[in-house]
C-alpha cells in the first residue's frame, strides 16, 4: 500500500541579487510505503514486511527568468535546498526483532537518499521545461497569408504580484514580408489585480496585419451582375446604371459593367475608450464589358467610409459588432464624362447598411473561441478598450486528470 500526503506548492515572485524570477517550495510531503523484506547470509535466511513513513520533505528552489537571442523566455535555477524530516521504518515478521535495532541505520539513509534526489530532480524538471521553452515558435502562420512575430522585445519584467511580458505582435504577409511604414507605440497595460491574467493587444498589430494584406494586393475584389440580388432594383449594366449616369447607356447601350473594388491604401484601426474604429479608404473602378470580352475603363471613384465597433468576451468567446459612421463617394477619373455622385453615395451606403453589415455582424457576434486546452481554461473573462490598445483580462482554471491533489495512492 503507499499513500501520499501532498501539500499545494507555493510559488511567488522574485526579485533579488541574482535576478528577477520565481520562488517555489514545497513543504510538508508526508509518505506511508509498505512491502516486503528478505534477508539471506550464507544458509540463513528470514524474510516479512515493513512500513515506512517519511514526514516532513520539502524542496524550495529559485528561478531565474530571461531572454535568449531568439526573443523566448529562459529559465534556470539559481538556488536549490532540500530538507527531509523523520524516517520511520518499522520491520514485522521473521526475524525481525533481531534487525529492528539496525533499522536506525537505513532510517538515516533513507533520509540521505531523499535529500540528495530532491534538488537534481528539479534541476531535471527544468531542463525539461527549458526544451520547450527553446522548442515554442516565436514566428507563427495566421492562415495561409499572414504569419505572426511574437519574440519577447525585453526580458521579463518581474514585480512584486505579477510577471509581465512584451511580445512584439508585429504580422507579415507569407509570400512578401514587408515592415509597415509605421512604428508601434508604447502603452501601459492597467493592473487589473482582481485577475489572474492580462494580455493587451495594440492597435498596431491589427494595422501591420491590415498592411500585410494591403501590400500583398488582397484587398480587391470584382463584383458583377451575377452577384447581385435578383430581386434588386438596380443591376450591373450601362442601362440599370443610366438612372444615375444619363450618358453611360448612350454611349455604351445594353452591355454589362463590372466593378473592380479595392483599397486605395492601407485601412486603419485605432482604438479609443470603449471603441474600435476603422477607416477604409476605398476605390471603385467601372468597366464595360464588351461582345468580345474587353474591359473598356468607364470611370474611377473613391469611396472613404468609416465604422465604429465594440468587442466583448461571452461564453469562451470574444464577440463584436459594427456599424458604420460615415460613407463618401466622390469622382475621381472618367473616361464618359462628368457626373453627379450624390445618388451613387445613397446607394452604396443603404447597400452597405442593409446588404453588407447585417451578415457581417451576424458572423462578428457568434465570435471566435478564446485560447483553451485541455487542462487550462479562462474563466470570468472580461475585455476593456482602451486609448491604443485593447485588454483580455480573465482568470485561469486549472482541470487536472486526477482532479483534486490531496490524500492519494502514489
Amino acid at each position: 500500500m503507499s499513500k501520499c500526503d501532498f501539500p499545494d506548492p507555493w510559488v511567488q515572485f522574485s526579485q533579488s541579487a541574482s535576478g528577477s524570477g520565481l520562488k517555489s517550495s514545497l513543504a510538508g510531503l508526508n509518505m506511508a510505503l509498505s512491502g516486503d523484506w528478505r534477508v539471506q547470509w550464507g544458509i540463513l535466511k528470514a524474510g516479512g514486511s515493513f512500513d515506512v513513513g517519511v514526514f516532513q520533505v520539502g524542496v524550495a528552489s529559485e528561478q531565474h527568468l530571461g531572454r535568449d537571442s531568439g526573443g523566448r523566455v529562459c529559465v534556470s535555477q539559481v538556488s536549490c535546498e532540500a530538507t527531509t524530516g523523520q524516517v520511520d521504518l518499522r520491520l514485522h515478521g521473521g526475524s525481525s526483532w533481531i534487525l529492528q535495532p539496525f533499522a536506525r541505520h537505513l532510517e538515516a539513509f533513507i533520509r540521505r537518499r531523499i535529500q540528495a534526489r530532491l534538488c537534481p530532480t528539479m534541476e531535471d524538471l527544468l531542463e525539461t521545461l527549458e526544451q520547450y521553452l527553446q522548442a515554442m515558435k516565436v514566428r507563427l502562420q495566421v492562415n495561409q497569408d499572414l504569419m505572426v512575430d511574437l519574440p519577447l522585445t525585453s526580458r521579463p519584467a518581474v514585480q512584486a504580484e505579477s510577471l509581465r511580458l512584451g511580445l512584439k505582435g508585429e504580422v507579415t504577409s507569407v509570400e512578401e514580408p514587408k515592415d509597415p511604414p509605421f512604428d508601434p507605440q508604447p502603452f501601459v497595460v492597467p493592473d487589473h489585480a482582481h485577475f489572474m491574467l492580462t494580455a493587451a493587444l495594440s492597435d498596431f498589430t491589427l494595422n501591420s496585419a491590415s498592411f500585410s494584406y494591403w501590400a500583398a494586393g488582397l484587398l480587391h475584389t470584382f463584383i458583377d451582375d451575377s452577384m447581385v440580388p435578383a430581386s434588386s432594383p438596380v443591376h450591373l449594366n450601362t442601362r440599370s446604371l443610366g438612372a444615375f449616369i444619363p450618358q453611360l447607356p448612350v454611349l455604351f447601350p445594353d452591355l454589362p459593367v463590372v466593378l473592380q473594388v479595392y483599397a486605395r491604401t492601407t485601412p486603419t484601426f485605432s482604438f479609443h475608450p470603449g471603441i474600435v474604429t476603422l477607416i477604409l479608404p476605398g476605390a471603385i473602378k467601372a468597366f464595360a464589358l464588351q461582345a468580345n470580352a474587353t474591359h473598356t475603363p468607364l470611370f474611377k471613384l473613391h469611396l472613404d467610409s468609416s465604422y465604429q465597433g465594440s468587442v466583448r468576451a461571452d461564453g469562451g468567446r470574444l464577440k463584436s459588432s459594427l456599424r458604420m459612421d460615415n460613407l463618401t463617394l466622390t469622382l475621381a477619373a472618367t473616361t464618359i464624362g462628368p457626373f453627379k455622385t450624390e445618388a451613387l453615395e445613397n446607394l452604396s451606403s443603404l447597400t452597405m447598411k442593409m446588404l453588407v453589415l447585417p451578415p457581417l455582424n451576424e458572423r462578428l457576434s457568434r465570435g471566435v473561441l478564446l485560447p483553451q486546452s485541455r487542462h487550462v481554461q479562462l474563466v470570468q473573462t472580461a475585455v476593456s478598450v482602451e486609448e491604443g490598445f485593447m485588454d483580455l483580462h480573465s482568470d485561469v482554471e486549472l482541470r487536472l486528470n486526477h482532479g483534486h491533489l490531496g490524500q492519494e495512492e502514489c
